[in-house]
């Protein structure tokens, strides 16, 4: 099947075994390990497996925002990328203030924008935040999967198209794939 692009291939890792994971990903020549934000904290656990590996990316899945705010992430996100070699993605969990959310990660990324990050949003206000550090590449932002049918699922579909970089699904839920492909084209 030719999909017209590269298909990086990875897996799911966590736990006290996360790093042991990762490395035998990275042996199999798999392109990604991502981890989920469960029982523990999902920045803690990605900067173990990025001290662990060489080559493989490293990506958080399902991130919420509350308690992390954007700015706060931002700059977490870029840190963990200068000191992986690049190799960060990150990978939110559906919500309606996505919009928002990546405007101030970007906003906070562009180091070399002139003066400091305000944004004065519906949910979001960052005052006059320093911007920085910029990543050491350009993140991926991804969103997904959508929970549910109906309107909603539809509305998370065209909120990863139209504001994130990427947006995955769960393998029960494939079908969900060609929504958002027709929301794209």
């Amino acid at each position: 099947m030719d999909l017209g692009h590269p298909l990086d291939l990875g897996v799911s890792v966590g736990g006290a075994d996360a790093v042991a994971s990762a490395r035998a990903a990275e042996d199999l020549g798999l392109d990604l390990v991502v981890v989920g934000d469960d029982d523990l904290d999902a920045w803690t656990v990605l900067g173990w497996v990025a001290g662990g590996t060489e080559r493989v990316a490293v990506a958080a899945r399902g991130l919420t925002l509350d308690g992390r705010p954007p700015a706060v992430l931002a700059r977490a996100v870029a840190s963990l990328d200068h000191l992986s070699g690049g190799r960060v993605a990150l990978g939110l969990a559906p919500d309606p203030d996505l919009p928002e959310a990546v405007a101030v990660l970007r906003g906070m990324w562009a180091a070399g924008e002139p003066g400091p990050l305000v944004h004065d949003g519906p949910r979001y206000r960052v005052p006059g935040a320093q911007r920085g550090p910029a990543p050491a590449h350009e993140v991926a932002v991804w969103s997904g999967p959508a929970v549910g049918s109906g309107a909603e699922a539809a509305q998370v579909r065209a909120l990863a198209a139209r504001d994130a970089d990427g947006w995955w699904c769960d393998a029960a839920d494939v079908s969900a794939a060609g929504a958002l492909r027709e929301v794209v084209a």
